[in-house]
């Protein structure tokens, strides 16, 4: 159970081809399990092939696919990896259940909570979707370009950083009340400009004027 939620995270930020992937683990363990299907009825303590091959399919190919994506992932060096554009096509939630214990070996459904999705339309590789955290989901719209990191590992699988999602568009602030313009604020201005030059005007006519006896 572990090693498939291991093998599920991964697949999330591996960009692989999902046919060819499990294609080539299914032959893999098909092939390998015609010859060591019989073996495993010590562990099943079941004599049936069919199902001893079944579990052996099962176990080693969830072990091929979680090794050969741990092994691209840890050498794919995110950090240093370069921005890449992409474009939002979607964004979506989806509503989760946490697990209360109810009992000493029983859980039931308890508080839901939303968790937040992206889909991002990447060159070469069309459309995915990402888990992602509230934060990035309330940052970008629907339509936007934005970045993200993304790099090969040795297998020459792409892995990408869902956490360094990032729009391009700039921010845009509202303008203060200062900064704000009206049309009529030029209109006002003009008129208490020509105000202020009759009372100039006026005041040296009579400053100029001539005292009378």
């Amino acid at each position: 159970m572990i090693l498939g939620g291991g093998v599920w995270f991964l697949m999330n930020d591996s960009l692989v081809n999902p046919w060819l992937f499990w294609g080539v683990i299914g032959f893999v363990s098909i092939a390998t399990g015609v010859i060591l299907g019989r073996r495993w009825e010590k562990v099943t303590h079941v004599s049936n092939f069919a199902v001893n091959l079944a579990v052996h399919v099962v176990v080693l190919g969830l072990f091929l696919a979680f090794g050969l994506l741990v092994l691209n992932y840890s050498t794919a060096h995110l950090a240093d990896a370069p921005q890449t554009d992409v474009t939002v096509e979607k964004k979506f939630t989806k509503t989760r259940y946490h697990s209360q214990r109810s009992g000493r070996r029983t859980y039931r459904r308890g508080d839901p909570y939303q968790v937040y999705f992206i889909g991002l339309d990447i060159p070469d590789f069309g459309e995915r979707s990402f888990e992602i955290p509230r934060s990035i989901y309330s940052s970008v719209r629907t339509g936007d370009t934005a970045t993200i990191k993304m790099a090969r590992g040795c297998l020459g699988f792409p892995v990408v950083d869902r956490m360094s999602v990032k729009p391009l568009r700039p921010r845009i602030h509202r303008k203060s009340r200062r900064e704000y313009h009206s049309p009529y604020d030029s209109i006002r201005s003009r008129v208490l400009q020509a105000a202020k030059a009759r009372r100039q005007s006026y005041g040296r006519s009579h400053a100029s004027a001539p005292d009378h006896p």
